[in-house]
């Protein structure tokens, strides 16, 4: 539970830093860290609840980009300034890297392995912006259409 605790206090630590060199306007950066931590620890619960990996990342990221959305209509802003920062602690940079360092040691198996994973995250971060994003852009075209 702790190393849960320490993971997430680390991912907001990491967002904080993005948005700060992005500079990101202070008044969104509570409702983005509050957003990041969300986004770990809702994959890291489903993920102990036995989902793949994939199924975890789009269920964090149908919720951040659903929270994003709304932060965008309530600050006035782009819904990219939220959903990009709150979806960070989720880029599957250690796959990644271990992909990487698999192919370069010549270990095609845990390349794939790897490669596989680094997929399957992005696949299901994706994915659930994609739906997301399409259901307020019908939400929209219905209401100009009133």
């Amino acid at each position: 539970m702790i190393e849960y605790i320490i993971q997430t206090v680390a991912a907001v630590i990491g967002t904080a830093g993005f948005c700060l060199i992005f500079r990101v306007k202070v008044k969104r950066l509570p409702v983005i860290l509050i957003s990041a931590a969300a986004c770990y620890l809702i994959y890291i619960a489903a993920f102990n609840m036995g989902a793949s990996v994939f199924a975890a990342s789009l269920l964090s990221s149908l919720v951040i980009s659903l929270a994003s959305e709304l932060f965008a209509i309530w600050f006035k802003a782009p819904v990219t300034v939220f959903f990009i920062s709150s979806i960070l602690p989720l880029i599957p940079g250690a796959h990644l890297y271990y992909t990487m360092d698999a192919i370069f040691r010549n270990d095609i198996e845990t390349a794939l392995y790897r490669a596989s994973l680094t997929l399957q995250t992005i696949g299901g971060i994706v994915l659930g912006l994609a739906i997301i994003s399409a259901i307020f852009h019908c939400i929209r075209i219905a209401s100009k259409k009133k």
